[in-house]
């Protein structure tokens, strides 16, 4: 836990995840697209990735019949 003092009047607890919250704030402000990035993620959720199937495998032979003959 932290304290912060605001204006020299008001304290606030901050929690181990408000100060790397608050250290990720300022270097996305400074121009850190991977900490803009966890931001996001954070706030909204990572981007979902889908693959759409169109057309499903056909098989080579259509029917293979194979008899085993026993030597």
């Amino acid at each position: 836990m932290l304290i912060v003092i605001h204006k020299g009047k008001r304290k606030e607890l901050l929690s181990n995840e408000d100060m790397t919250t608050l250290a990720l704030i300022n270097k996305a402000k400074l121009g850190d697209v991977n900490a803009y990035k966890a931001l996001m993620d954070s706030a909204y959720g990572g981007v979902k990735q889908s693959v759409e199937l169109t057309e499903a495998e056909t098989p080579i032979f259509k029917q293979l019949d194979i008899d085993i003959i026993e030597l």
